[in-house]
């Protein structure tokens, strides 16, 4: 079969049972945040869910072609981030971090 990335991905409920990422957080409390994370990097599209962590499709304003893309780089870097700082709001509420993703 030909993948063609400019054509709507084909639906198949299959893939609604296929997780993009899962984490096993192996300790967190105050003095330790230790967790491994693992995401779907496949590089085939029809194994994505269009969701914006590793799947996304970009519609240009006025056009009716809408352009997906694989992100898997960039959904894991995300969604760490998003742990990350959840860890640290929780447990030291009087720092503020500066930067990001």
């Amino acid at each position: 079969m030909v993948i063609d990335f400019y054509r709507p991905r084909f639906y198949d409920k299959a893939v609604d049972d296929l997780p993009d990422g899962s984490f096993y957080i192996r300790q967190s409390n105050k003095k330790h945040l230790d967790y491994n994370m693992q995401i779907n990097d496949n590089k085939y599209w029809q194994y994505h869910r269009d969701n914006g962590v590793t799947f996304i499709g970009v519609k240009e304003p006025g056009k009716t072609h809408i352009y997906f893309k694989i992100q898997t780089t960039e959904g894991a870097l995300s969604i760490s981030d998003i742990l990350n700082q959840a860890y640290l709001r929780e447990n030291f509420k009087d720092v503020t971090v500066v930067g990001g993703v």
